[in-house]
């Protein structure tokens, strides 16, 4: 693979067997690492989070931040594997997060959870 070079206007590849007359401009559609493949990678919605989270999807987002899986979350509050698995999802979509991770440390940001 060719590796990217970056220069201040815009980002190139260096000429190729395929490509002899020179660089090809990959402009601003490439993303700030610099490899337009990286465009098409999943990002936080864009949509402004609802940042309210009832009780308990506080109470579970809290044993997420703890490391627990949703097995050990389920075990604990007493609720099924499936409905905390629901209660993640609505967590996901209220935050505008897309894993686990992105989610507790929007919770820890925002003072959801401490």
């Amino acid at each position: 693979m060719t590796a990217l070079r970056e220069t201040p206007s815009e980002l190139t590849v260096p000429a190729s067997p395929e490509r002899p007359n020179g660089a090809k401009r990959l402009g601003r559609k490439a993303d700030s690492i610099g490899h337009p493949a990286v465009a098409s990678w999943p990002r936080m919605k864009t949509t402004k989070p609802t940042m309210s989270l009832t009780p308990r999807q506080r109470q579970v987002l809290s044993l997420m931040a703890e490391g627990k899986t949703t097995r050990e979350i389920a075990y604990e509050l007493g609720l099924s594997p499936f409905t905390v698995k629901n209660y993640i999802e609505r967590i996901y979509e209220r935050l505008g997060a897309l894993d686990r991770v992105q989610a507790v440390s929007m919770a820890v940001r925002q003072g959801l959870i401490d």
